[in-house]
């Protein structure tokens, strides 16, 4: 990817994340945001919409400077906001840390069958005790040599089970967490402020057009 067009990047990548900087505040007044090195978030940003641009029709619309500067940069001001977004408020979400522990721990009990044994144990007593979820009292688990023996029989089927459901349930939990790009805190009225349509349409046709 050829940069030249964007004249005095960094400076501009600063400038965009300090307006996004001063709207999070905003919305989410209880993060404090610290910056990173945007070098990588903004050419990884600008890469995204680049690709995303030319699966819209940049061929197609190619003599169009207006729509593919347009798109253009909603697609950057998109990637932008979603990306920053999870890094800096979503990942501090206490769903989204839980389910990440879960996934932490689905990761150790495929690696362990030892683990996945004693689990199934556990999970067999609360079974046969119809556990309430909705119990305050702490449930006490009973060693027994000839209930485990029973319980150890069917680990490796119930462990599937288990496996594929709360696989889909963090991949469907993480899923509605990263891509909710949250508020529109950087908008392409603010990015044209930046930016010229001129240096953007020039970035765009050096990296896109093909002879």
């Amino acid at each position: 990817m050829d940069i030249s067009p964007l004249q005095e990047l960094p400076k501009k990548a600063e400038k965009i994340f300090k307006i996004w900087k001063e709207n999070a505040a905003f919305y989410f007044p209880k993060h404090e945001v610290f910056q990173n090195d945007l070098k990588d978030e903004i050419l990884t940003a600008l890469q995204n919409s680049l690709n995303d641009l030319n699966r819209k029709g940049y061929k197609k619309h190619r003599e169009n400077k207006t729509w593919i500067v347009g798109v253009f940069m909603e697609i950057f001001a998109t990637q932008l906001n979603k990306y920053w977004y999870n890094i800096y408020i979503v990942s501090d979400n206490k769903d989204f840390t839980s389910m990440l522990w879960l996934k932490a721990m689905m990761l150790h009990l495929s690696t362990h069958q030892d683990s996945i044994i004693e689990v199934n144990r556990i999970y067999k007593q609360l079974l046969d005790n119809h556990y309430p979820f909705d119990s305050d009292e702490a449930f006490l688990l009973s060693e027994n040599s000839e209930n485990d023996f029973i319980s150890d029989l069917n680990y490796s089927s119930n462990w599937e089970k288990a496996e594929s459901y709360l696989d889909q349930l963090t991949q469907q939990k993480l899923s509605d967490s990263i891509h909710n790009r949250g508020p529109r805190m950087i908008t392409t009225e603010k990015l044209y402020k930046i930016f010229t349509i001129e240096e953007i349409h020039q970035f765009i046709e050096l990296n896109l057009y093909i002879l």
